[in-house]
């Protein structure tokens, strides 16, 4: 190639110029070549069969034109296929029998079907088209191509690729007109994605059925308009929808959480006594996150009403703290439970709910450690004026001031209080 004598001229053809090294590049010329038209494939048919005596009709190479995809090697091979078969005269109906394809009459009345949504005679054709010998990825095939020559001549009518069907181009017209563009696009959608797995599938007739059935429902009309809303814009407004559903939840406690604040924040009263509180070192099992009295959290959180104004929970005092149970009698659950009792008694019903489906994790030292399951939960109990009333009542089940930390079951930082819970 660095040096060929004068009458050789070395032609290199690819599909990935790409990948051709610079070095050989450098040393050539390029020419890009196209694929060829259905019309240019036809006429060279044409003039083919002609040449060999053969009896070729035109809308017959047509059928291997547009099958053809483009290269005329295979447009040659096909034709070669059909004239193997001993055929006299190939016209379209031959060629297509010849190549395994299905007949465009056919297609026409099975999409009509497919359009009308008429399930019993989507599996009678489906039977009828499978005991002829044709494979279901066939009728699948079929069915796409036409689908999609539906949506081509919505766009334009005189598009190449259309000259196929020939004589019925106006039959082609008049279905087209008779189904919304955006239904054709889910149809297209739904037979694809039923294509790829009827090909990996050890029982493609069931995928076949399926895809069908699954393609023919109509997609609701929209709340306003003729125009049916698509799938993907339905599941993309209930996804929006689902989002708002939870911002106004969220807000809604958040509303309900700040009408729960005590009227007052003093705690002058509280005692001071750093005497750690000796407890049970024993834990209670996760709650599920329904197992309350009355239902879920949800439900305790109305939308748009405000709970009442919540009085001052007693601050522990040292009479209080002198006529405390004693430290040893109480257990992680008494505490827990006599929390719950103070929270539920002050109505703070949001609160309450939220407490009770987390668990006493660490009492010691003026500190009370809670984790919960639901992040959605720890927001509530987080809020500042939710978590000082929280820290109220457990200063006054225990008699000394105490802290609270809410913290995800998951976190790792509930390692250190695990060993301090460790005899």
């Amino acid at each position: 190639m660095e040096e060929p004598p004068a009458h050789v001229i070395f032609i290199l053809a690819t599909t990935e110029p790409e990948r051709i090294p610079i070095t050989i590049l450098s040393r050539c010329q390029r020419y890009e070549f196209r694929r060829l038209t259905s019309d240019d494939i036809a006429a060279r048919l044409l003039y083919v069969a002609a040449q060999e005596h053969l009896s070729l009709a035109a809308d017959a190479a047509r059928v291997l034109a547009v099958k053809a995809e483009g290269g005329m090697r295979d447009a040659l091979s096909m034709l070669d296929q059909c004239v193997g078969t001993g055929a006299t005269v190939l016209d379209a109906d031959t060629v297509r029998n010849i190549l395994g394809l299905i007949g465009m009459e056919w297609v026409f009345s099975f999409c009509r079907v497919l359009m009308d949504n008429d399930g019993r005679e989507i599996i009678r054709k489906i039977d009828e088209i499978i005991h002829l010998g044709k494979e279901p990825t066939i009728l699948l095939t079929a069915c796409i191509e036409h689908l999609r020559a539906l949506v081509l001549c919505r766009a334009d009518a005189n598009a190449a690729v259309l000259s196929s069907y020939g004589d019925m181009a106006p039959l082609l017209q008049e279905q087209a007109k008779r189904i919304q563009s955006g239904r054709l696009f889910d149809m297209l959608q739904i037979l694809q994605e039923t294509l790829w797995q009827a090909k990996t599938s050890p029982m493609p007739r069931i995928v076949v059925e399926m895809g069908m059935l699954r393609a023919a429902q109509p997609v609701p009309a929209a709340k306003s308009g003729t125009e049916p809303v698509s799938w993907g814009q339905r599941l993309q407004a209930l996804e929006e929808e689902v989002h708002r559903l939870r911002r106004q939840q969220v807000a809604g406690s958040e509303n309900n959480v700040a009408a729960l604040s005590p009227a007052t924040e003093n705690q002058e009263g509280v005692g001071e006594s750093s005497a750690p509180v000796r407890v049970a070192n024993t834990t209670v099992p996760l709650p599920s996150f329904g197992d309350t009295d009355s239902g879920t959290v949800a439900e305790a959180i109305p939308e748009n009403k405000k709970t009442e104004e919540i009085p001052v929970l007693p601050e522990a005092d040292t009479e209080e703290a002198a006529t405390a149970p004693a430290a040893d009698t109480f257990s992680y659950t008494d505490v827990f439970k006599q929390v719950e009792t103070i929270l539920k008694k002050e109505k703070m019903a949001a609160v309450s709910r939220c407490f009770a489906c987390g668990t006493l994790f660490y009492l010691a030292e003026g500190q009370a450690v809670m984790t919960y399951n639901s992040p959605f939960h720890m927001e509530i109990v987080n809020g500042e004026k939710a978590g000082k009333c929280i820290e109220k009542a457990f200063s006054q089940v225990t008699g000394q001031v105490c802290r609270v930390q809410n913290f995800l079951a998951a976190d790792p930082m509930l390692g250190k209080f695990e060993k301090k819970n460790s005899p």
